[in-house]
């Protein structure tokens, strides 16, 4: 089985990583108005720093996975892995929005330093989309799982989606974002073909963690992958506010294992009959806010808004399953 994780965690350190440079780069411009303040002119100040904290970022990043990661599992020669599918394409959303999260934020640096429009996409586009390829690379060495072509495919996605919004129409109108919220899983008891009893939360805390921030970073069934789309980008004329945007979303639940709730602990074979717990999707639409279109003078407060801009907000929606169920939500986050 595939290592469990949100759009792995291997991604979320790159996107962190990101974040992180964007938020401890200092604006050296003679304005002082903060961070992530683009010149209208080419820096080398600016471009010098931001390409060495990159540099750092992307040696630091892969040197830790090396060591903290790959280095506790078996070393293979490179091959390939076929994981299409599993967990309900959860994960691949996950991957799709890694691609478009690290090209934004790779972009916005490049603004910052007076990159040229043209040079900032692709050179945005081509760092991102190679930072994981490295990765999946790293992926395809390791014994336990192996370098796998419908993740790489739900990379290029995510980092085209960013790359084609931005030549076409010079803004991200529609863009990605993720929630997650803690799971109840039911206090079931199931029994292996020789009868062992096991508990579906203990089976749910060996996957997915106990604590919140585990659950968090791997439960699949706790997240939610949006396309949140600008209505005014789409209708300036409207008198639709700037910052309302509609955004659809899917996500799954019930799922115990990858591609079914079967699974071996302690040499015993356990396996969740359909009719007990049933595994479906969501679908979801609703009201969403884009953050970095509310007007804001503090930049500071600007540049925590963009961060921000990828996590869907709480606002009325309506949910649809697979199971034919419609439920309305007062607050769908």
């Amino acid at each position: 089985m595939k290592r469990i994780n949100l759009f792995s965690i291997k991604y979320l350190v790159v996107a962190l990583s990101g974040m992180l440079l964007l938020l401890c780069t200092p604006d050296v411009s003679a304005q002082g108005k903060g961070f992530i303040h683009p010149s209208d002119t080419f820096s080398n100040k600016r471009f010098v720093l931001l390409s060495g904290l990159t540099g750092a970022s992307y040696a630091a990043t892969f040197a830790g996975l090396g060591i903290v990661w790959y280095s506790q599992y078996p070393k293979s020669g490179f091959h390939l892995f076929n994981d299409a599918g599993e967990w309900r394409n959860m994960d691949k959303y996950g991957h799709a929005f890694s691609g478009h999260v690290t090209a934004n934020l790779l972009y916005n640096g490049a603004k910052w330093a007076g990159v040229p429009e043209k040079t900032a996409i692709w050179s945005a586009t081509g760092v991102s989309f190679g930072g994981l390829l490295t990765l999946e690379i790293l992926d395809g060495f390791s014994a336990e799982w192996g370098f796998s072509v419908s993740d790489l495919a739900f990379n290029t996605i995510g980092v085209g989606a960013f790359a084609v919004q931005q030549a076409l129409w010079h803004d991200q109108r529609i863009i990605p974002k993720w929630t997650s919220y803690p799971t109840a899983y039911p206090d079931l008891v199931v029994y292996s073909d020789n009868g062992v009893p096991m508990n579906i939360r203990m089976r749910a805390e060996d996957l997915f963690g106990t604590t919140l921030a585990e659950r968090v970073a791997k439960d699949y069934n706790a997240s939610i992958f949006w396309l949140s789309a600008n209505i005014h980008s789409f209708l300036p004329n409207s008198k639709v506010p700037a910052w309302l945007n509609v955004a659809v979303g899917i996500g799954a639940q019930n799922m115990l294992g990858g591609y079914s709730n079967k699974w071996i602990k302690g040499g015993e074979h356990f396996i969740v009959p359909d009719n007990v717990l049933s595994r479906y999707n969501q679908y979801y639409i609703g009201l969403d806010v884009d953050l970095g279109r509310i007007p804001v003078r503090n930049p500071y407060l600007k540049t925590v808004f963009g961060i921000l801009r990828h996590i869907k907000i709480p606002l009325p929606g309506v949910e649809f399953t697979s199971q034919g169920k419609v439920i309305f939500h007062p607050v769908l986050f």
